[in-house]
């Protein structure tokens, strides 16, 4: 017996639903009802208390609050909006990732079909719609699952009506601390009158009211099995072998990997639980990377198959979950797993976070470390650091829904929790939820600054802390400081003046947060000013490899130019890196070369499909050419990303028609990339590249052990840097660059490495002849400058 609210129904109970069809508020009441019995859901009695003002709901996974609250809010919204016959009342669904989004759109419309036919009713129109940034479905559907890209251009809009809009954050505690546009977008939509609500599974919630402006704050209890949490004190790779074999292969009930009587209060509850026989029993390890030989998913399922090879080792991430044939062939395996009563592993990377769930999970095992994102500058780099406390509970939050089960973790950063016995792990007082961290308070404050200028705010003082930003950004003087630093910079690079965008500042919005802004900017002014199309090839893919080191395309432990002819032994069989003056010279020579050996295969073809290829071929001539497969084609895949935003934003220009073409027909894979490169001015792009605003000056020096010193004659970083991890011939000689931050972890110290090397040479005549006095080393680098 369900305990919904009871709804009282409002003067103009019925709205449009599609063309032709419309629905009356008592059918989605009676929806939610069919929802909530037919999965025996028990979110129906915490319903009651979320009306018109905006509620944080803290409930536990498997609570329903994902298929059970948007239909609750949609009806609260029918009754606000139905007082006034006021349009389609619109509930906005915000997820933080685009699969999801659509996967429960999907779900959702299956539910609203499956209880429609069951009632006898005609088959009606899709209630729930998905928009994000690949598709739109059901625009007319008065749900919408929608990604945060979405939420944040919905909120800058003026489209949004308080008595039809209204805004859920689910997964709040990753969706919002992920993405500064969220966090902006929570304040445009407060400012307007939009209600916000928030859904989470695991936080802390006691800044909620002062940030959110959330006064209702509803936390369930706690509908869930008990879960023994055990510390493996070792990385998962020395663990996971004894782990699966006292677990899945044979259940050791003595081992150290299930509680034992007398040292935990459900010990016999856990252990019955788990070894329940006639059914599988499955175990999720969560790591940090799925893509590659070496990554975690692919090395531990190598040494799991080889140990036991009758063991169904299944891999999931968002790459399997975005390709539709791959993720049906997951849950394909899956679901004989379960039919066969077979037990299995399943190696998935930090996606299973959000929102994923598996019906007989009994164990689940987590690293203790993930990935940050670390702001130094005005850059956002990746770091490995200790996981925290809320994404741990989320893992461990996978087992425990339907029975008793058990959490491991692995030790690999040495995080706080993973030096605790199993004793402290399992007091309730141990593992507390953190409350949600607010982007703005350390992210690049670029994207905010250009909306400060889209607004021509005059005082920026005032306009911020009117917008009362979650992380009350306005009260922190040196993040005040740096925002006016990034507006200062936009009117450096000509895009603003003052306050005020300038005519070029309006058409690059799009490009905002996409890349190195000076690359973006000389994209767009060598289009506009005339030049050829494969210079603005070129520039395309070097705004696509703008943030990113040469050597990131680079074979670990492998050279580009044996320049000091030190590798000799393992010469490379395909001369790809030509002797450029500028390192995106040569990765745009490199990449050409790449892309002309199978197009289609690389890239999108006029056809609309990829051609299948023989990736062993592929990383076979990647080996003979320096490359890393896989990171060459993540590169040539961030090549085309860029490629569509530029014909997005240039498509209509009669100017692109004249240089490509129509470019509904145009495609990448269609370019002569093996011509590209001979057709370019290399001498006028290169001195493009130095000039680049952002570059400075280093000065290398010879240092021991056959590496470089470099020094930023600019900003005096220094460092130390090898003739490896560049094609440029090193020597004692000043070079243009582009010094950027790094860290290897969290608690790294701030690394400053060189990246876009470039000679740097007097305007001399080009050199003719054999002229003896002139060096070995300076005719190198002459000729290379004069190809």
């Amino acid at each position: 017996m369900t305990q919904l609210p009871l709804y009282d129904i409002p003067e103009f109970p019925v709205f449009q639903l599609g063309k032709n069809s419309s629905v009356h508020m008592q059918s989605i009441v009676n929806f939610l009802s069919y929802v909530v019995e037919r999965d025996q859901l028990a979110i129906d009695q915490y319903l009651e208390p979320m009306g018109h003002y905006p509620f944080f709901l803290v409930a536990a996974t498997g609570l329903g609050k994902t298929v059970a609250v948007p239909v609750h809010v949609l009806i609260r919204q029918i009754q606000w909006s139905g007082t006034a016959g006021n349009p389609t009342p619109r509930v906005w669904v915000v997820e933080p990732r685009i699969p999801i989004a659509v996967d429960q759109c999907n779900f959702m419309n299956g539910l609203w079909d499956e209880f429609n036919q069951q009632s006898g009713y005609a088959k009606m129109p899709p209630l729930f719609g998905c928009k994000t940034s690949k598709q739109s479905k059901y625009d007319f559907a008065p749900v919408q699952f929608i990604t945060t890209g979405v939420f944040a251009t919905l909120t800058k809009s003026d489209r949004l009506e308080p008595w039809n809009d209204r805004f859920i954050i689910d997964e709040a505690h990753v969706t919002v601390e992920q993405n500064p546009d969220v966090e902006l977008g929570i304040a445009l939509a407060r400012s307007q009158q939009v209600v916000v609500d928030y859904m989470s599974a695991t936080v802390d919630t006691h800044n909620i009211q002062s940030a959110l402006k959330v006064e209702n704050i509803i936390q369930t209890d706690a509908i869930r099995k008990v879960v023994w949490r055990h510390n493996l004190k070792h990385p998962i790779d020395k663990a996971i072998i004894e782990l699966v074999g006292a677990t899945l292969i044979r259940a050791d009930l003595d081992s150290s990997y299930y509680p034992q009587p007398g040292t935990f209060p459900d010990a016999h509850a856990v252990r019955e639980a788990v070894s329940e026989t006639d059914r599988s029993h499955g175990m999720l390890a969560i790591v940090n990377s799925h893509a590659g030989h070496q990554s975690d998913t692919a090395r531990l399922a190598a040494a799991v198959r080889s140990n036991y090879p009758d063991l169904p080792v299944l891999q999931l991430a968002s790459e399997v979950i975005r390709d539709p044939r791959k993720s049906r062939e997951f849950e394909r395996r899956l679901a004989d797993c379960e039919a066969e009563n077979q037990n299995y592993l399943i190696l998935s990377t930090s996606v299973v976070e959000m929102g994923i769930t598996f019906p007989n999970l009994d164990y689940v095992v987590s690293m203790d470390s993930g990935y940050d994102q670390e702001t130094i500058g005005n850059k956002s780099i990746p770091v490995v650091a200790p996981l925290g406390v809320n994404s741990l509970l989320q893992r461990m939050g996978r087992v425990g829904r339907r029975r008793p089960g058990i959490a491991y973790v692995a030790c690999e950063v040495d995080a706080e929790y993973s030096r605790l016995d199993d004793e402290q792990l399992n007091s309730p007082s141990t593992l507390t939820y953190e409350p949600i961290s607010f982007p703005l308070a350390s992210a690049p404050l670029m994207p905010l600054a250009y909306y400060i200028c889209q607004q021509e705010w005059q005082d920026v003082d005032s306009a911020i802390a009117g917008l009362d930003l979650p992380s009350h950004l306005h009260e922190n003087s040196d993040r005040m400081e740096y925002l006016k630093e990034q507006i200062d910079e936009l009117s450096d690079l000509g895009l603003a003046d003052g306050v005020e965008l300038t005519p070029l500042g309006k058409r690059m919005e799009t490009w905002i947060g996409r890349a190195d802004l000076a690359y973006t900017i000389q994209l767009q002014k060598r289009f506009e000013e005339g030049a050829d199309f494969p210079e603005v090839l070129f520039w395309v893919t070097a705004t696509a490899l703008s943030e990113k080191p040469i050597s990131s395309m680079r074979a670990q432990f492998d050279y580009f130019v044996d320049h000091a002819e030190s590798h000799t032994e393992i010469p490379h069989h395909v001369t790809i890196w030509a002797e450029e003056n500028h390192e995106d010279l040569a990765a745009f020579e490199a990449i050409s070369q790449a892309i002309a050996l199978t197009p289609t295969a690389l890239l999108q073809g006029t056809s609309g499909r990829q051609d299948q290829w023989d990736y062993s071929e592929f990383a076979c001539w990647c080996g003979l050419a320096a490359f890393d497969p896989r990171k060459l084609v993540q590169a040539i895949k961030g090549v085309e990303e860029i490629w569509k935003i530029f014909c997005k934003i240039n498509g209509p220009d009669q100017t692109f028609t004249e240089l490509f073409g129509d470019r509904s027909r145009i495609q990448l894979a269609d370019l002569p990339w093996s011509r590209l490169a001979a057709s370019l001015p290399h001498m006028a792009i290169a001195r493009q590249l130095r000039n680049l605003p952002g570059g400075t000056t280093i000065r290398v020096e010879p240092a021991a052990t056959g590496s470089f010193a470099w020094r930023d004659l600019k900003h005096g970083h220094t460092g130390i840097m090898s003739q490896d991890d560049t094609p440029l011939f090193l020597q004692p000689d000043k070079f243009s660059a582009r010094v950027t931050p790094s860290r290897q972890t969290k608690e790294s110290d701030t690394v400053w490495r060189p990246a876009h090397l470039g000679y740097i040479l007097p305007e001399l005549p080009s050199y003719e002849g054999d002229d003896e006095t002139l060096d070995v080393t300076e005719r190198f680098r002459w000729s290379a400058w004069n190809r």
